[in-house]
């Protein structure tokens, strides 16, 4: 899938890499609101509500239920980090 566009997403559990792959956006529910990330976003760290965390991959737009985390924001890969995830 290789473009320019897109960046490397990781969600890992204490118990298991969940998700590793090339999106070409997120949409993540944080403390003080949701937010979005597209490649080259601004470095950052924030902690992650219960939520839904959405991701574009290819040509499917996916979401997965994810218990509290920590997501950390780089400019070519987010690592995001929860309790759980389904």
């Amino acid at each position: 899938m290789s473009n320019t566009k897109s960046f490397i997403l990781e969600i890992l559990t204490p118990d298991k890499m969940f998700f590793t792959g090339e999106v070409e956006s997120l949409e993540a529910p944080s403390l003080v609101g949701s937010f979005g990330v597209l490649k080259n976003h601004a470095p950052m760290l924030a902690v992650l509500k219960k939520g839904k965390v959405k991701y574009k991959h290819g040509n499917e737009e996916k979401e997965i239920n994810v218990g509290e985390g920590f997501v950390e924001v780089l400019p070519d890969k987010v690592r995001i980090l929860v309790e759980g995830c389904e």
